[in-house]
């Protein structure tokens, strides 16, 4: 797990997300299939499977016949280092939108009361394979090769192996597929590099509130799934209270391209009256994109 950064982050969202988040006084993990790209999540599982197939003799094809049903538990929350981007802009909110910097120590209290991670997003290959090999699969594929070395190569037997291997590294088939839904969310296509992301990621089947009840060593789910409007498409996403009793702080605002920017900044400034938000304008020319 990595640390936030010292310079902000911002999360770009449209006028409903800001509205909502402030009402709610929470942020909004997506669920990670209604991303900006739909397949990023694929991406990852693709290049584990295919240095599987290279590196991993036989584990792939125990991999196969397992159930993960991966993508469905796992949500996140998107953070850039860039505050005024084209690409995000056209991106999360084509019709208009917000780039928030919310308050670091408010998300720092927040991520330790829901036990929730954030990560450096990573986009070059090397990165990603040396990702999947040390913390998603815990073994080199020298070490994996060399406990097949003594036995037969018939598929019963390598079945029996791959399955000793799933139990010792990363000891429990339960754990590799926490690991792979930990992971595969910040390992995106080179494409993206531009937004040099962070993520907050949870994973439904494993979140829990810091010091609540547990169920089989498990603590049970902190947050239910709601549901919101987006470009004209229903999304899931699972609330994280940023303040409870408290309002939500917000250090910077960049309001997105519109055709109307001086209003747009006013209502702004109206909605977050009293607090120390810096409010700005994007640079970027407004165009019908």
């Amino acid at each position: 797990m990595d640390e936030l950064p010292k310079e902000a982050l911002f999360h770009y969202t449209d006028a409903g997300g800001l509205l909502g988040m402030i009402k709610s006084k929470s942020i909004w993990l997506s669920h990670i299939n209604y991303q900006n790209d739909s397949k990023e999540f694929y991406h990852a599982v693709e290049l584990i499977n295919d240095l599987l197939k290279r590196e991993y003799r036989g584990l792939d094809l125990w991999l196969s016949n397992a159930d993960f049903n991966i993508e469905e538990t796992v949500y996140t929350f998107s953070l850039s280092k860039k505050k005024d981007l084209l690409s995000q802009w056209r991106g999360y909110c084509p019709n208009g939108g917000y780039s928030i910097s919310f308050n670091k120590d408010q998300i720092e209290t927040m991520m330790q009361t829901y036990n929730l991670s954030v990560y450096k997003c990573l986009y070059d290959m090397d990165s990603k394979i040396e990702l999947i090999k040390q913390e998603i699969l815990g073994v080199t594929p020298e070490e994996y090769a060399s406990s097949l070395e003594q036995n037969d190569d018939n598929f019963d037997s390598m079945c029996k192996i791959d399955a000793r291997w799933l139990a010792r590294v990363p000891r429990q088939l339960k754990l590799l597929k926490r690991q792979i839904n930990k992971y595969a969310p910040i390992m995106k296509h080179e494409s993206f590099s531009e937004e040099e992301e962070f993520r907050l990621v949870t994973d439904r089947t494993y979140s829990r509130l810091v010091g609540g009840p547990r169920d089989e060593g498990l603590d049970p789910l902190p947050f239910p799934i709601e549901f919101r409007e987006r470009n004209n498409k229903i999304v899931p996403y699972v609330a994280a209270v940023m303040a409870e009793g408290n309002p939500i702080l917000i250090d910077e605002i960049v309001i997105g391209p519109n055709p109307d920017p001086e209003l747009s900044k006013s209502a702004c400034e109206l909605l977050l009256k009293g607090t120390k938000a810096w409010i700005s304008n994007s640079n970027i020319p407004y165009k019908n994109w």
